[in-house]
């Protein structure tokens, strides 16, 4: 235990004091009982869509000023799985979650998801999603997510051809088109 203490005890004052002087340094208003702070977890493979939906995120807050989003991302496998179960298990599970449709099942069976059924039955504009979509963040007849693509995109190519036509890799800009 005293050599526990004597190793990890610098690191957690450090820690306890950096927050508290985070949490000193904060000058920005009250928020008014009107602002709503959503936070935001999605799984992130790439820049270009991590870029796309901070453009999203800073529209909405722009026409929505009453709402902030807190926005964060993990790596697509364990990354992901470790970020929402450590969030879970200390109470602060993401408002928003952009994750695989395929995790749905796990994540209700832990107690992570609410069910979007009655939210979904009420909105106008459910019309305008395909069934198939819904189907896919069904669980148990009960809504839990909505899918906004049916099918994952593949990219394949064959090597052999590759090299036949004289590239060691795919090229990167398409000469299919002008």
């Amino acid at each position: 235990m005293k050599r526990f203490l004597l190793k990890y005890l610098p690191c957690i004052i450090l820690s306890i004091l950096f927050i508290l002087s985070l949490a000193a340094c904060d000058d920005s208003p009250a928020p008014s009982s009107d602002d709503i702070t959503l936070s935001f977890l999605r799984l992130a493979n790439d820049e270009a869509e991590t870029e796309f939906w901070a453009e999203v995120i800073a529209s909405y807050e722009y026409n929505n000023p009453n709402v902030k989003i807190i926005y964060d991302n993990a790596a697509i496998g364990d990354d992901m799985d470790v970020k929402l179960t450590s969030l879970f298990a200390a109470n602060a599970g993401p408002d928003v979650i952009g994750h695989g449709i395929m995790s749905i099942a796990a994540r209700v069976e832990a107690g992570h998801y609410t069910s979007l059924t009655d939210y979904f039955n009420q909105w106008e504009g459910r019309s305008d999603i395909f069934p198939q979509l819904v189907e896919l963040g069904t669980y148990n007849d009960e809504i839990y997510g909505i899918a906004y693509q049916p099918t994952p995109f593949v990219f394949a190519y064959r090597i052999d051809l590759l090299e036949e036509a004289g590239f060691d890799r795919p090229p990167v800009k398409a000469r299919f088109f002008k």
